[in-house]
């Protein structure tokens, strides 16, 4: 077989052509972006075009909006403290009776709470009837309602304490006298026992 340096004219060529080519802009072959047509942000460097993305540098500061703070609560005012209720002083009792009704005992209740409160020695319960009747038969129930409510105090826990009988008979209630016939229920409130307070204990020096 014969070297034929003919058969190798075509290669030669094409090598020469591309040779010539790569001294050429890319531009020729496969154009990129221009100035005219640039991306924003995008940078083209050098021949071969390669595309590199630029930080963003500058970019306008985000105004949020400041929330505006939510109005603390009202305070909420301190409840005074309940005004404390007078104690009753007094019970009543039926016509010719000295039982404790049950609505009186629980007056009765409130008086040995105010005993063992205070620390009392010594209290005082007057017995007191109607007008109606002789006057020694009014003093006796008198005396008779009286000692039901100590006998009742005394049932109720109150324990050292001195409680005083005293028998007055009719009661004179401002009111009841307008009343020209003795009925007993102008005088409901003259049958009645009444609860004094005589004096607490010293307290001890230190």
């Amino acid at each position: 077989m014969t070297f034929s340096p003919i058969r190798f004219i075509p290669t030669l060529v094409l090598v020469f052509f591309l040779a010539a080519c790569s001294h050429q802009e890319l531009t020729s072959i496969a154009p990129g972006p221009d100035d005219k047509n640039k991306i924003p942000g995008v940078e083209v460097n050098g021949r071969a075009h390669p595309f590199v993305g630029l930080e963003k540098t500058q970019t306008s500061q985000q105004v949020y909006e400041v929330p505006t703070p939510k109005p603390l609560p009202a305070p909420i005012p301190k409840a005074k403290p309940a005004p404390s209720l007078a104690l009753q002083k007094e019970i009543y009792f039926l016509p010719n009776s000295a039982s404790i009704a049950p609505s009186a005992r629980a007056v009765v209740k409130t008086w040995v709470n105010d005993i063992l409160s205070k620390h009392l020695n010594k209290v005082l319960l007057i017995g007191h009837t109607d007008p109606s009747g002789k006057e020694f038969l009014n003093r006796k129930l008198s005396l008779k309602r009286a000692a039901a409510v100590r006998w009742m105090i005394k049932k109720m826990g109150v324990k050292n304490v001195k409680i005083y009988l005293r028998a007055v008979g009719p009661k004179p209630v401002d009111g009841f006298h307008r009343c020209k016939a003795k009925n007993w229920k102008c005088y409901a409130r003259s049958r009645a026992v009444r609860f004094i307070e005589l004096g607490a204990p010293k307290k001890s020096s230190p």
